[in-house]
């Protein structure tokens, strides 16, 4: 009861006596930080709290002898406690520590599991203190108890895995950054739908014991935001025993899933370099023959769901350039197309997305931006959410499709080359939607390192495959020869519709290695009849 009533009275002093609430408040003098976002100083001046030690002390008359402690140990045990009230008195009491990056990298040891955020929200500086310790013999970190990096895909460069498997990738998503240390073993690949991270993250399926992130500075209440990357990362924080951050003025900031408040922090470190970006990606011929197939399959009224690439950034500028305004974005992920496609005036509504990927000027876009939203991908990739959208147009790509219609998107040479992403959460969402539409785009050929081309349909998936999205779930199969419409065809017309969105060259050969398959499968089926109906005689 006597902690109940002076966490009461800390409360009741805060609203009803400025004066004493100014203890708490926060003197700012505002800065202009880059993208022109409105910040507070990393380490705004404070009273000290003592201040309000002592008048709720006064109050309450206690002996001199007893002011040293009494308070402190009440307000630290209510603000650990995860509570609304606990919630509000860490907000008032907590203040993180302000650490350099190595200091922050020794935060971390040996054995961790360690979350990092999808795209530019990695902590750079962290990240190269965390390599320098791992190359550092008596950094105290060893390759038979690594650190686990549990993350999705991002901007980080390659050299955090570059270090003896001392420090090992647990990769959501595969991408440039940790491919090759999953194919020479120093690390591995969590298969996992995008749209079900969250709630592993919280059940305590996925295991984590840091978390490392990047943060724009707090506003004038204390927000951070975790700039243009939302996913899972507020669901890692929340099983998180110690949240570092690098607060940075260049990080955007943004709306939505990726704000909260400082006082969640238990180190920062302070850093003002620009963000990682990527280049826009280039959109040659094939690419625009593809988006015109594509755009001729969109409807009035669509919500858009597409990714990173020149395929959907081709789209995205015939889309802009054919005059439309009756365009949603509703998309795990988006890039320049997307922002190219809101500032040409054809987005109607707030662009929703979970996180985004591409240029300075994309990431100057998000900044400060009402007009977009981020949404965790428990949220933004849910099957039973996005069916419920009219008109839901879902693009994604893959490296090969099979006759069949099955598609592997992300092994290659028997090595993991990427994650499925969002592919199959939009793709059965779009098909549930009313006249959505769940559209599988691809070159039609591919050109190896020796300079030979290969054709990207092939008659099967082999055993150098995996199948990332099945055949029940792709209605339209779009390269730069045309259209080919699977839904409501049987397994040879889907076969004979593929043939002919081939490159010519290999068409007459696909169409052999079918009617040969087809053949097999007749000659077995007769063998078998044969043999039964020998079978029935001898009776």
């Amino acid at each position: 009861m006597t902690a109940l009533r002076t966490a009461s009275a800390a409360l009741m002093l805060a609203l009803v006596a400025p004066q004493a609430a100014e203890a708490y408040a926060p003197r700012t003098s505002f800065v202009r930080a880059p993208h022109a976002a409105e910040v507070v100083p990393l380490q705004p001046k404070m009273t000290s709290i003592y201040k309000l030690k002592g008048a709720l002390l006064a109050d309450a008359k206690l002996s001199k002898a007893r002011r040293p402690n009494l308070l402190g140990r009440t307000l630290n045990k209510w603000a650990n406690k995860k509570t609304l009230v606990g919630k509000f008195v860490r907000r008032l009491t907590h203040r993180p520590k302000v650490v350099s990056a190595e200091q922050a990298a020794k935060m971390i040891k040996a054995g961790d599991k360690v979350w990092m955020p999808i795209g530019h929200q990695i902590s750079g500086a962290v990240v190269d203190a965390l390599a320098a310790r791992a190359k550092d013999p008596k950094g105290g970190f060893t390759s038979k108890n690594p650190v686990e990096v549990v993350a999705l895909s991002n901007v980080a460069g390659r050299k955090l895995f570059d270090r003896g498997g001392k420090i090992q990738p647990k990769a959501l998503f595969v991408g440039s950054n940790n491919r090759d240390a999953i194919a020479g073993g120093r690390g591995s690949f969590v298969p996992v739908f995008l749209s079900r991270i969250p709630k592993l993250l919280k059940e305590g399926t996925i295991k984590i014991d840091r978390a490392v992130i990047q943060v724009s500075p707090p506003d004038r209440l204390g927000y951070v935001t975790l700039g243009a990357s939302a996913a899972a990362t507020i669901a890692a924080l929340g099983k998180a025993k110690t949240i570092i951050a690098e607060v940075n003025p260049n990080v955007p900031r943004t709306n939505g899933a990726t704000k909260f408040h400082i006082s969640k922090l238990d180190a920062i470190v302070k850093s003002n370099t620009p963000q990682v970006t990527l280049p826009e990606p280039t959109i040659g011929e094939t690419e625009k023959a593809i988006a015109k197939h594509i755009v001729k399959l969109i409807p009035k009224n669509p919500t858009l769901q597409f990714g990173i690439g020149g395929i959907p950034d081709a789209v995205a500028g015939q889309l802009a350039a054919s005059g439309r305004k009756d365009l949603r974005v509703h998309s795990e992920m988006i890039s320049d197309g997307v922002m190219k496609l809101a500032q040409a005036g054809a987005v109607k509504g707030k662009v929703k997305y979970s996180f985004a990927m591409g240029s300075q000027k994309m990431l100057n876009w998000l900044n400060n931006n009402r007009k977009a939203k981020a949404y965790t991908t428990d949220y933004i990739n849910d099957p039973a959410r996005v069916s419920k959208i009219k008109n839901m147009i879902s693009v994604n790509s893959a490296l090969r499709v099979d006759l069949s219609g099955q598609v592997n998107a992300q092994y290659v040479k028997d090595s993991w080359y990427s994650g499925v992403g969002g592919q199959v959460d939009f793709f059965r969402g779009a098909m549930g939607s009313k006249g959505g539409k769940a559209i599988l785009a691809l070159p039609s050929t591919t050109k190896l390192k020796n300079g030979k081309v290969i054709s990207r349909i092939v008659p099967r998936l082999g055993e150098g495959d995996v199948v990332t999205t099945s055949m029940h779930d792709v209605q339209f199969v779009v390269t730069e020869h045309g259209v080919a419409k699977l839904d409501g065809k049987s397994a040879v017309e889907r076969a004979r519709a593929l043939i002919k969105v081939a490159a010519p060259q290999f068409r007459q050969e696909l169409t052999r290695k079918l009617d040969a398959q087809l053949n097999a499968r007749k000659t077995a089926e007769q063998a078998r009849y044969d043999a039964f109906k020998a079978a029935r005689a001898k009776r």
